[in-house]
């Protein structure tokens, strides 16, 4: 249709969310769905997920917030892309409400159950960088006080006046005591 009516495409198109879960689950879902159905009666099995069952490290590094629609479909399934808090969770812990509940704030709903976490987890959505609609408080202060510990994640975060943080993350991913590496930035747009 896309070819014979160039209108068609603008009708109802594919949002991020439905994009990335087709391209990391090979199945279809409505848009606003992290790796799950449609009908949001079930989740979808992702690469990601597929890859950790035969002992790979795996993870996601993007540009844009780390909870966001096209990383959170890697790393995480809900029903809906606005829940950024349950999908960061997620990526990050495997447990979709690790800093927090749906009673506190609603971005952590929407789950559907644990997964195994990440092993890498580069992007934006620092909370002091105009990110605390994807990424709060609680998860930066966690990440911050469990850096370098075993299991855990080694955490690198932009910080005032040293925007760069791409030379600390290189010396943190050398570091033969790194298994687990989070990277949390933004710009004064949220993104990077």
């Amino acid at each position: 249709l896309a070819w014979s009516d160039f209108a068609y495409p603008l009708q109802n198109p594919t949002d991020s969310a439905a994009a990335a879960t087709a391209l990391f689950t090979g199945e279809k879902t409505n848009n606003g769905r992290i790796a799950v159905s449609a009908d949001a009666s079930s989740r979808y099995s992702s690469l990601s997920e597929k890859a950790q069952l035969v002992d790979k490290a795996v993870g996601a590094v993007t540009s844009v917030y780390l909870s966001h629609a096209t990383p959170g479909a890697w790393m995480s399934h809900n029903a809906a892309r606005g829940n950024g808090f349950a999908i960061a969770d997620e990526g990050l812990w495997g447990n979709p409400n690790t800093t927090g509940t749906i009673t506190e704030d609603g971005r952590y709903e929407g789950s559907f159950g644990n997964s195994m976490p990440q092993d890498v987890i580069i992007g934006a959505g620092h909370p002091a960088w105009n990110g605390g609609s994807y990424v709060n408080t609680n998860m930066r202060d966690k990440l911050a006080n469990e850096s370098g510990q075993p299991d855990d994640f080694l955490f690198v975060e932009r910080i005032a006046d040293n925007e760069d943080g791409g030379a600390r993350l290189i010396n943190a991913a050398n570091l033969m005591t790194t298994t687990r590496l989070a990277g949390l930035f933004g710009g004064t747009g949220g993104n990077l």
